[in-house]
């Protein structure tokens, strides 16, 4: 099955999201805020619509420096992002 041609409208909203997420990613990641778990849910939603491109350091996730709880993480959510920051401290 091929894919419906997106509406101008549309284009600009996914380019807005995109835009705005990994800002967001950016500035939650690491942080003890409500932030985290908001961007988490944000960036799980776009993931499911189809909107996220994989970021350079291959996860979309966040982590709250208070913990996996604190971040709004799944368990294979969070595992893919301790996997990840595992590898970046291992080339760090």
């Amino acid at each position: 099955m091929g894919k419906v041609k997106k509406t101008l409208r549309e284009e600009q909203l996914e380019s807005i999201i995109k835009n705005t997420l990994w800002m967001a990613r950016r500035y939650a990641d690491g942080r003890s805020t409500y932030a985290v778990s908001q961007y988490n849910s944000a960036a799980r939603l776009a993931k499911e619509l189809e909107i996220l491109d994989i970021p350079p350091d291959k996860t979309w996730w966040a982590e709250d420096r208070m913990g996996k709880s604190f971040s709004g993480l799944t368990d294979a959510e969070w595992k893919e992002l301790q996997k990840v920051k595992k590898k970046s401290y291992e080339r760090s």
